[in-house]
């Protein structure tokens, strides 16, 4: 042990109140503390000390054949990115994020599970049907169960028949396995993936109606302990047959969900309570000619901005004078495909049986 004179309960203690990154550096300055910073127990134990208290948040952003990690956006708008190496060749996106770790696909369309913080990566064997490029993900976790899933998609649309095949994979326990079809149309390529939040995966969807074979928008939750997708409420003046939403996120660990449709301004939902109704409130946001494919993201600066992904560009909304910036980096803007906000951890993708 590097300090013999503190008990190696203080040690974990102290340990457990580190940011990830921390405890990995201190990983690195002994054997003996790689070894006692690396257990199923402190790793538990770090993750659920991390859930109880106000994390800072960070960032992953990718622009095609790269991948970059941002641990804070500073006051005047500025950042300063940390690249992930990936293997030569490879076209990445960005999936989901739970825990810490990151759901990523690279060109051939083989999906990942990577720590940005710790660098491992771990490869997610296929699914039983052959893997094609139509098939949505969304990652979260199962507490009913203590393990990670991973749940893809793919879509089937007919003139009078429309269903999603669905499969989920469990992280721990190395296997897929295939739950009954929904209903619903998942639209793998027009919004962004699932979003986990309470249990559950959530998308925007569309489900036909059986008596005009029409085909109309709903939210939708796929319950990762029961293996069932169910419909959440809607925000008040939305009708299941003009949904318009074209994106769907966690914003500051709520459901949240935007309207573009305006050329100006877009409005912003966020279900304040889960489940309720009632409890969607909306924000507009002026944006000018920069709302295509905006993604709210989380709040910086005490709350007063919030940090927003646009087409190919990562920006700052100010709330109080309703006006967007660039994020910059190296003095030019931050160019990106996606980007998705995330709580570093120690959790490894590798799992024992």
């Amino acid at each position: 042990m590097a300090n013999p004179d503190l008990p190696e309960e203080i040690l974990l203690e102290i340990f457990s109140l580190l940011p990830a990154k921390s405890v990995g550096k201190c990983r690195c300055l002994s054997k003996s503390w790689r070894t006692l910073l690396s257990t199923p127990q402190f790793v538990k134990s770090h993750l659920d000390r991390r859930n109880t208290v106000h994390q800072r948040q960070s960032l992953l952003i990718s622009h095609s054949i790269t991948l970059q990690s941002i641990d804070a956006v500073r006051n005047n708008g500025v950042v300063v990115p940390r690249r992930i190496e990936l293997p030569h060749g490879w076209r990445i996106g960005v999936a989901g994020s739970c825990d810490g770790l990151v759901l990523v696909l690279n060109h051939k369309n083989e999906i990942f599970l990577l720590n940005p913080v710790t660098l491992d990566r771990a490869r997610v064997p296929d699914s039983y049907k052959t893997r094609y490029y139509g098939c949505k993900y969304g990652f979260g976790y199962d507490a009913s169960c203590d393990d990670y899933k991973i749940v893809e998609t793919c879509s089937y649309i007919g003139r009078r028949a429309s269903y999603t095949f669905v499969d989920v994979y469990y992280v721990k326990r190395r296997l897929w396995k295939k739950v009954e079809h929904s209903r619903y149309v998942h639209y793998p390529c027009a919004v962004t993936p699932g979003a986990f939040l309470n249990g559950a995966i959530h998308y925007l969807a569309c489900q036909r109606d059986h008596e005009s074979g029409v085909l109309y928008n709903v939210i939708v939750a796929f319950d990762l302990e029961h293996d069932v997708f169910d419909e959440m409420p809607l925000p008040s003046g939305y009708s299941v047959g003009r949904l318009v939403f074209d994106k769907l996120v966690v914003f500051e660990g709520c459901l949240c969900v935007v309207d573009s449709r305006r050329n100006v301004e877009i409005d912003v939902w966020v279900m304040k309570e889960y489940g309720l109704a009632e409890s969607w409130a909306k924000c507009s946001f002026r944006v000018g000619f920069y709302w295509d494919n905006l993604k709210p993201l989380c709040c910086v600066n005490n709350g007063e901005d919030v940090l927003v992904s646009t087409s190919e560009k990562l920006r700052l909304y100010n709330l109080k004078e309703r006006a967007l910036r660039d994020v910059v980096v190296d003095g030019g803007a931050v160019v990106l495909r996606e980007a998705i906000v995330f709580v570093g951890s120690i959790v490894s993708p590798f799992f024992d049986t």
